[in-house]
């Protein structure tokens, strides 16, 4: 298929041009006639108990149709995220959140809601509701909650602690390994609560048509996991369910799995109650304080190695912050060993990893779930190895590696890695053995470090979860191909993927596709767009239903022409012979075999494996030992994904995970005051990084072929960001001598530490 081949060409996205004009429609865009809107009355404290709560007032004014709070709704446990419908375990997810409870557990937690004509209306509404509240101690801290006495957030999931999910593995005889260690690093690292900060803000529409059948629209990542929640929370069967998107998303980044917070629950609670078109949409302080943020806490983190540089023994133990109720955090700690027990081959390991319960605004996921936190403890105690043995970081890392063979996560074993290739071309592109050779004395005011970090990452939600995708593709009697997934497009460039790898299977121009994607009417499961397994898995089975495609025509081709079975190849758009010459085109074909009354209709069905896609970064980086500013000079990134089916999106993909991790490294932090509310709950108030901070970024990547991914492909959305704070962290002591244990790496913190340390006087 020399003359059409499309995989691993960087095809223009096909959803570009309705969004550079502006045509681009997002859930938050549609109403419907008769519309009423929703506006929510959060606590003002981090825990109490509501004692009562007067509505009459609020209830009288013009416009109010409905009112629902924890005295006048259904207390139904359930958990908002997708841990409810795809865990592997059911049987011990935590059900631990209702629509309004009479406890609340952290600022912003849900207290009543108004159903209004008009947002304004409702707003004043809100301002005429009584809340009379006991006020609760609250904990808001991993440390405090698990004291001894502390308050029991959520005793009906755990009656004896704060505790949730927790994981302890044990590999090898880790004291005997330390043992045998000349050198030994441990110590603590501190993580910090960050958000999405998604453009398209949480929202919902839920309609009810006149024959009983629920439309909601929704920004999900999941629309096959909203249909399931939805029915199980509200009662309404699958069938009566259709889940919609408009094939928009506006960034989801993790918060939007499983369901957009309350507001689809929402929305068609109040739908059902009142009858009319309902529509919710958080504002902005609303979306910051009332949806998900990315787990803090802290991971401790104890390695050794002996005098050649070979690591014997880990030792990490994690405390991560869930917030006020669970979502996905039970798989969070078995997700983070993932990544902090499976990129080093050490033959001695104890990990163990805990969620806690606290007064925070709920932790779920964020791109990268479970990576960032341990792949910064990890990757700095191995830089920080380095120093101790006066060894290259690269060169220690490089003799560590897991090799293919060796197991990573039970039951699947390492398959490919292109790490070591990674590691040398991005050590290559920075300039790496040039720096370290010149070994120059930094002095003045603006001082010059590099540093580097490893990674890796899933490719699939297997074995944490259940993991499937399933496709319908047929042609039409014009010979064009129209198929349909049950997976979102949100902002990947996902429907391009997919289309490319249908073109490459049946030997066809993209634009013979088009794809229906992000609506349940056609009952499509799918896990959803997570985990990274949108090219791997839905890709999979989008190659699985060209195929089957591809097998019914060149057998009816074949049939035709009666000529023996593989004597005909599908090239250019056409049913061609083996030397190439064509038979029949597409159209040709599908008029022949209509008149036949034969219709070609596939189905392609996934239950996928997993891999592991590798990273190495490097980052160049200038410190103002003045004020304390970290620059990013240059910031390089080469990622083995597998075999490549669109350069340019793989390349866009790790850029823009590279711009959260710096992010994450070195400004975003959500703060909280003492009584619990978040200080920075804007835009204009949580900095997150813009163009001027991000530097030259070079990202590219080094091919291998993943045998249970399409043509080869392994995921890669998640996994550029967990490297990123790590090579920033080893750069800023390049540069300044200073190691960094606690994010994000401010201007204040670095300056104060700059001052203890006494390295800079401003002359």
């Amino acid at each position: 298929m020399a003359e059409n081949k499309v995989v691993g060409q960087s095809i223009r996205r096909l959803d570009a041009y309705e969004k550079v004009i502006g045509a681009a429609r997002y859930t938050i865009d549609y109403t419907e006639p008769g519309t009423l809107y929703v506006k929510v009355l959060r606590s003002p404290y981090p825990h109490a108990k509501i004692k009562s709560i007067h509505v009459e007032q609020a209830q009288a004014l013009y416009g109010v149709e409905a009112i629902m709070t924890c005295f006048n709704c259904p207390q139904t446990k359930f958990n908002w995220s997708d841990a409810t419908v795809c865990s592997t375990t059911p049987e011990e997810v935590a059900l631990d959140m209702c629509l309004f409870d009479q406890e609340v557990r952290y600022v912003g937690d849900e207290v009543a809601a108004v159903a209004a004509i008009s947002e304004k209306i409702a707003l004043e509404a809100l301002g005429l509701i009584d809340v009379e509240y006991e006020v609760l101690p609250a904990v808001m801290d991993v440390h405090a909650a698990m004291e001894p006495g502390a308050p029991l957030l959520h005793p009906e999931v755990n009656p004896k602690s704060n505790q949730l999910g927790c994981v302890h593995k044990i590999v090898g005889d880790v004291e005997k390994g330390f043992s045998a260690c000349s050198v030994i690093v441990e110590e603590t690292y501190t993580l910090p609560v960050v958000k999405q900060m998604q453009l398209e803000t949480q929202n919902a529409l839920a309609v009810f048509s006149g024959d009983g059948k629920l439309t909601v629209w929704s920004p999900t990542q999941s629309p096959a996991l909203a249909q399931r929640l939805i029915s199980n929370i509200c009662g309404i069967p699958m069938s009566k369910i259709r889940v919609r998107n408009p094939g928009y998303v506006g960034g989801a980044f993790g918060v939007r799995i499983g369901l957009s917070s309350k507001a689809e629950l929402m929305a068609v609670e109040f739908a059902k109650r009142t009858g009319r078109p309902v529509k919710f949409v958080y504002d902005r302080k609303e979306d910051c304080i009332a949806s998900e943020t990315r787990h803090s806490g802290e991971f401790h983190v104890k390695i050794g190695a002996d005098a050649e540089g070979n690591i014997l023994a880990l030792q990490a133990k994690g405390m991560m912050n869930t917030g006020a109720y669970a979502l996905s955090s039970q798989g969070m700690p078995a997700c983070a060993s993932s990544h902090i027990l499976t990129e080093y081959h050490i033959p001695n390991m104890d990990y163990w990893a805990a969620t806690i319960y606290t007064n925070y605004t709920p932790a779920g996921a964020m791109r990268g779930y479970a990576a960032p936190q341990p792949t910064f403890a990890l990757e700095l105690s191995i830089s920080k190895l380095a120093e101790k043995l006066n060894m290259d970081p690269r060169a220690l890392r490089e003799k560590n590696l897991m090799q293919p063979g060796e197991p990573w996560v039970n039951p699947y074993a390492l398959r490919t890695t292109a790490a070591k290739e990674c590691i040398a071309l991005g050590a290559e592109r920075i300039g790496w053995d040039a720096f370290y050779k010149e070994k120059k004395e930094n002095h003045g005011r603006y001082r010059r470090g590099i540093g580097m970090a490893c990674g890796n990452h899933i490719s699939s939600g297997a074995p944490f979860s259940i993991e499937h995708s399933n496709v319908v593709m047929g042609m039409h009697c014009d010979g064009s191909i129209q198929f349909a997934v049950g997976i979102m497009e949100m902002g990947t460039g996902l429907k391009t993927t997919l289309i490319q790898i249908a073109a490459e299977e049946l030997g066809a121009s993209v634009d013979t596709f088009s794809l229906s994607i992000g609506d349940t009417e056609i009952p499509l499961a799918d896990f959803g767009a997570q985990a990274s397994r949108g090219t791997f898995t839905t890709g999979m089975a989008v190659k699985k239903a060209a195929a089957n495609l591809k097998r019914q025509m060149l057998e009816y081709a074949e049939k035709k022409k009666q000529v023996a079975p593989g004597s005909f190849q599908l090239k250019n758009t056409s049913v061609c012979d083996q030397e190439g010459n064509p038979v029949y085109t597409f159209r040709q074909l599908a008029t022949e075999a209509d008149r036949d009354n034969r219709q070609f209709i596939a189905v392609g069905q996934n239950i996928n494996d997993n891999a592991l896609s590798w990273n190495a970064h490097y980052a160049d980086v200038t410190v103002d030992m003045e004020t304390g500013h970290v620059f990013v000079n240059r910031y390089v990134a080469i990622h083995d994904a597998g075999k490549v089916i669109n350069p340019d999106l793989l390349k866009a993909q790790i850029e823009g995970g590279i711009c959260i991790g710096i992010g994450y490294a070195l400004q975003e932090q959500i703060a909280y005051g003492r009584d619990g509310k978040q200080i920075n709950e804007s835009f204009h108030k949580y900095m997150i990084p813009v163009a001027d901070d991000l530097g030259e970024i070079c990202a590219d990547f080094v091919e291998t072929d993943e045998p249970t991914g399409p043509f080869g492909a392994k995921g890669v959305a998640e996994s550029p960001v967990s490297p990123v704070a790590p090579a920033i962290a080893d750069a800023i002591h390049s540069a300044t001598g200073i190691w960094f244990n606690q994010l994000p790496i401010t201007p204040e913190r670095v300056k104060l530490r700059i001052q203890e340390e006494g390295l800079f006087k401003n002359v």
